[in-house]
Order: structure tokens, then sequence, then C-alpha cells
């Protein structure tokens, strides 16, 4: 019941408002929550992480430092894991991440990684958003892109590779 009411309630405000936002005040009275809801005793407890924000992915892993102006909040439930946030700056993720859009990224080895999932590959200079799949040697994993028209699929041997990160989370980050 619960699950059909919130799908007729969606396909209605798709409806209405044509794919514009749906603020607060635009909602119907039965579906804004009377008073103020307690926050759970998780969530009042809930740790904030400060990360730093990197402008780009070339920053990431070298000697760029954001400052302490380039510190962004986050609750640790997000992603306990995230070391970094950085924005993105191409559309080699589209449509799972625009530009302007960041990622919360968290530093993985190389034995975790799950065939099929995104990361950041560091191998030498590059910086590289990407799926990675098995290769036909054990030796290399596939580097494969959301976009292969645009951008090419690579085989990396696993020794090249420098640098790996899990994208843990994506969010939408407006500067004051």
């Amino acid at each position: 019941g619960n699950v059909r009411e919130l799908r007729n309630f969606a396909e209605r405000m798709v409806i209405l408002f044509g794919g514009k936002t749906v603020l607060p005040v635009d909602l119907p009275p039965e579906m804004i929550p009377q008073g103020k809801p307690e926050p759970s005793a998780e969530a009042a407890s809930a740790e904030v992480l400060y990360l730093p924000l990197y402008p780009d992915l070339l920053s990431l892993d070298r000697d760029f430092r954001p400052g302490e102006d380039r510190r962004i909040p986050f609750p640790s439930w997000l992603c306990r894991e995230a070391e970094a946030a950085v924005s993105c700056c191409s559309d080699a993720l589209s449509p799972r991440l625009l530009p302007g859009d960041c990622m919360l990224l968290a530093r993985t080895p190389a034995e975790s990684v799950v065939f099929g999932r995104a990361y950041v590959v560091v191998v030498g200079e590059a910086r590289l958003c990407r799926i990675i799949r098995k290769d036909e040697s054990p030796e290399r994993v596939r580097l494969v892109s959301l976009k292969p028209d645009k951008y090419d699929e690579i085989a990396v041997p696993r020794t090249e590779i420098d640098g790996l990160y899990r994208i843990c989370g994506t969010f939408r980050y407006w500067a004051d």
C-alpha cells in the first residue's frame, strides 16, 4: 500500500510540475508532516566529517592541499570511509554524474575492487572515472567509459595503477 501510494504521488508530481523543482509549499496538505520530527538518536549523535574539496581530479594525489576554506561538512553516515570530495569537470560519468556535481571518494585497495562499479583510477599522470571490468588476462583490468562513443576502453596492467578510489556518494555543492 505505502509503496503504491508513493509511486502514485511521484507520478502526480511529475505530471503537475513537468521536470521543475517541487518545493515544500507545492506539496498537498496530506503530504506535509505535522509538527517537527524528532531526530533519531543515531542522527543526533552523527559525527560530522570535514572533507577537503578538490577542484578537479587532476589535483587529487598531488601536492595540492585544499585550505580550511575548501573543507565541507558531511554527516559520517553518508560515507564513513570518505577521505575527499572532488568536483566533477567533465561528462565522463553522465548521466550518473554531471559537470558541477561532486564525488565522495574513499581510497580502496585493488584487492577489494567490485567489477562493474565506477572508480577513480590513478595511472601515472591520468585520473580517470571509469567502470572497472575483468580482462582476459588476470594481470590487467579494463577501464570502461559510460560513453564508449566518446571515450575509449583501456586495458591497464594492475601494476600500473597508482591509486584507486571508490565513489561512495555524489552530491551537488553550492558555495555561498
